[in-house]
């Protein structure tokens, strides 16, 4: 494909070069499974139906490495899960490496009254998408930092999220925190 931006039916624009899809009126949209937006309730039932969702990607990565002739490697990983936020119209996402973790950085045109939800959406995706490829409930991510267009998500075991929260809570830098816990590890 050439022009990384076309629109669809007249209705609908998707934009591959920021990962985002917008309506005629210019309304930012997501594509989503119908069983997450129906199962929108407070509580723990977001969370819970985004990792399920990011469970099933996680598996298919996981499905596309066995079927391979070679080990995918973390390019692969990094394609494959910013391919995904992107064709959900969530952003632009990259998987970087910064103070030994593992960061994605998601560029997004959602608008602030919106953030809270996607954070939870594609914390709980992310969540289920790295246990899937380890074992269930290993890996829980949480937005470590936002900015005017970007969320910063890092995903550990839930003792190093606790730990890391707590020393951002405490005044850390996201980078600062993660530089400490590489230090004195997450037990501690």
């Amino acid at each position: 494909m050439t022009d990384p931006v076309f629109d669809a039916a007249g209705y609908i624009k998707f934009d591959l070069d920021t990962g985002t899809i917008r309506s005629a009126d210019d309304q930012g949209l997501a594509v989503v499974p119908l069983d997450l937006i129906a199962s929108l309730q407070p509580g723990d039932a977001l969370g819970q139906a985004s990792r399920k969702w990011g469970e099933a990607a996680g598996e298919k990565l996981a499905v596309l490495s066995l079927e391979s002739d070679e080990p995918l490697g973390p390019e692969a990983l990094a394609e494959h899960l910013a391919g995904s936020l992107a064709m959900a119209g969530f952003g632009r996402a990259r998987v970087n490496i910064r103070s030994g973790a593992l960061l994605l950085e998601l560029e997004t045109q959602c608008e602030k009254e919106a953030r809270p939800g996607l954070v939870a959406v594609v914390g709980g995706y992310l969540s289920g998408y790295f246990s899937s490829m380890i074992s269930p409930d290993v890996f829980e991510a949480i937005a470590i930092e936002e900015g005017d267009d970007t969320i910063t998500f890092w995903a550990g075991n839930p003792i190093a999220v606790e730990k890391v929260r707590g020393m951002i809570d405490e005044g850390a830098s996201p980078l600062e925190a993660l530089d400490r816990l590489a230090r004195e590890g997450a037990t501690r």
